[in-house]
């Protein structure tokens, strides 16, 4: 049993993320156990994140899976920025997930997936990459609105990420592609130990 300890942004982050990592594990067939905190977002995440940290101590974890939303800083910058604070006994159990810009692309990313998920046939034009505030998530919740849609997605993102064709994922977004290579680099590690 793999015990995860996740710092993540927010409930769109949690539900999609834990998922993917619950899927993940099961198709490396290792059991896994999840446990989540979470900021509530907004300015107070930096600030919630080394609050956090000082309190690893008190958590009996593997791995730390760190999610912190790109907001067009670049992958590279934004892992700096998590990775400067993490101590350095716990820096070897530690995965970064950094959606660029936000999360919400991330649901909208697999559209086929998105229409089994809801059960709709949504329609949603080519997604360029842009990094206006709430730019994805406005997208998401118009294409939620025909299915009424009260958190605005992450109430489908455990069935969107049943459906989720993980390649195509991976060839579209290379910080997709670099999370799932380490979480599964990294939980195959310590099923083996």
């Amino acid at each position: 049993m793999i015990r995860i300890l996740y710092f993540l942004e927010d409930r769109m982050q949690e539900d999609f993320i834990a998922s993917l990592v619950n899927r993940v594990a099961k198709e490396e067939n290792i059991q896994i156990e999840n446990e989540v905190r979470w900021a509530s977002g907004g300015s107070q995440v930096k600030r919630q994140f080394k609050k956090f940290l000082k309190n690893t101590k008190v958590y009996d974890f593997d791995l730390l899976i760190v999610a912190m939303d790109g907001n067009c800083k670049g992958h590279m910058e934004k892992e700096k920025e998590i990775t400067k604070s993490i101590p350095e006994d716990i820096k070897d159990k530690l995965i970064c997930c950094i959606p660029d810009p936000h999360i919400e692309r991330w649901y909208l990313l697999d559209l086929n997936a998105l229409k089994r998920a809801i059960g709709e046939n949504i329609q949603i034009n080519q997604l360029p990459q842009k990094c206006e505030k709430d730019y994805y998530k406005s997208i998401l919740g118009n294409a939620l609105r025909s299915v009424g849609s009260l958190l605005g997605g992450p109430e489908y993102a455990e069935r969107l990420v049943e459906n989720l064709d993980l390649h195509i994922l991976q060839e579209k977004d290379k910080g997709f592609k670099r999370f799932i290579d380490e979480l599964r680099r990294k939980i195959r590690f310590f099923n083996n130990r």
